[in-house]
């Protein structure tokens, strides 16, 4: 008894903060400016998917839930949370490709939820006791397939975006990819985890729809913060884009051209200067400002970095800054990692280490350690 009083508790205070966050989203001000056209159009379906949370909830928290069955509790919640993966799936992934979120796209997802309605529905007015089971596996079992295309999805967007993130690598570019695929994954996450729950015992749910709603709490209030920094993610992914039509017309142009061609002997000297002075440090660091520098364009920079080095800028900047960090640690034994590698110009310590162990198979302390030994 107490368990199911406090299971009310939290719905009921659940269902309140989705519908606080469905009218936050509604009366949010967006700037009408078409650049954040596609920021808008998130934002709606982020309105569907909390306005579909809000409207479980709520449903939840009037059901008699002892006089229904466990079959006919999950016949009920399968297409809520169906219908919940498909707008919040359809909110990141249209941030990530603006031409993601179609009205074929969302008329083809919603076609695939009504099967699943008509399939729990099925469940629910069929007398046969088997057949209801049988009934709410196969929703289910579709419930974990559209899970499974939603990572596919990320999967294929997320190498595409880290493509443009090899060749212009800006500070905010990462830090926006990196939060779509941790929302998406916690999405996805929390999307298998709730089928499991529909046949998990009652203190299980409870534990379940707290996690849920802190994540999707924690999942509202970041999309609501990314609008402050949307126009100059934007604005570094229309340049990445850029930057690969003009290295595609450059290398079509240029083909005949050797490496040594690409530059000038001014501009050389410049690079030249730049490197030693070590600008590669500058958090700030873009394929744009470098050649501003030395007075050439993305393009031309880009094929000489490819050529000269065989690797792409962000590669050859991390090799750079990582080369930098070594120095570093053997010559200021006093600094810490997090110390070391904001020196070298990179955000955080996470992504130093994640960088160092990429480029010499180890962490930074290992490495260390071990030179310590030598």
């Amino acid at each position: 008894m107490a368990t199911e009083n406090l299971m009310q508790s939290i719905l009921n205070a659940s269902w309140g903060i989705y519908l606080v966050f469905v009218f936050i989203f509604i009366f949010m001000k967006i700037p009408k400016r078409k650049v954040f056209a596609p920021y808008r159009r998130s934002r709606g379906f982020m309105v569907v998917a909390f306005f579909f949370l809000f409207s479980q909830i709520f449903f939840e928290w009037k059901l008699p839930k002892n006089t229904l069955s466990a079959e006919v509790l999950s016949a009920i919640d399968i297409p809520f949370f169906y219908i919940e993966l498909i707008f919040l799936c359809l909110a990141f992934f249209h941030l990530l490709d603006h031409s993601f979120g179609t009205y074929k796209r969302v008329l083809l997802d919603l076609l695939s939820w009504c099967i699943v309605c008509a399939t729990c529905l099925g469940a629910l007015i069929v007398e046969n006791h088997t057949v209801q089971i049988l009934l709410v596996f196969a929703g289910s079992f579709m419930l974990i397939f559209f899970t499974l295309i939603c990572v596919f999805r990320l999967m294929r967007m997320y190498k595409a975006v880290r493509i443009q993130l090899e060749n212009y690598y800006t500070e905010p570019m990462y830090n926006f990819v990196l939060w779509i695929r941790r929302s998406i994954m916690f999405i996805v996450l929390f999307g298998i985890v709730s089928v499991i729950m529909l046949f998990a015992p009652y203190l299980f749910k409870l534990v379940y729809f707290v996690a849920a709603t802190t994540m999707n709490v924690y999942i509202a209030e970041s999309f609501m913060n990314y609008s402050f920094v949307f126009e100059t993610v934007e604005r570094s992914f229309n340049l990445s884009f850029n930057q690969q039509i003009l290295l595609k017309s450059s290398q079509i142009h240029n083909s005949s051209d050797s490496k040594t061609d690409i530059l000038t002997d001014t501009q050389k000297g410049l690079m030249h200067i730049w490197l030693s002075n070590e600008e590669y440090c500058n958090p700030e660091l873009t394929i744009e400002s470098v050649a501003r520098e030395i007075k050439t364009n993305r393009s031309y920079l880009s094929k000489y970095i490819n050529e000269t080095y065989n690797s792409n800028f962000s590669s050859w900047i991390n090799s750079l800054r990582i080369r930098k960090a070594k120095q570093i640690m053997l010559s200021e034994t006093t600094l810490t990692i997090e110390e070391i590698a904001y020196k070298v110009g990179f955000s955080s310590s996470s992504y130093f280490i994640q960088i160092f162990l990429r480029l010499e198979g180890t962490t930074p302390l290992r490495w260390l350690n071990a030179r310590r030994k030598v």
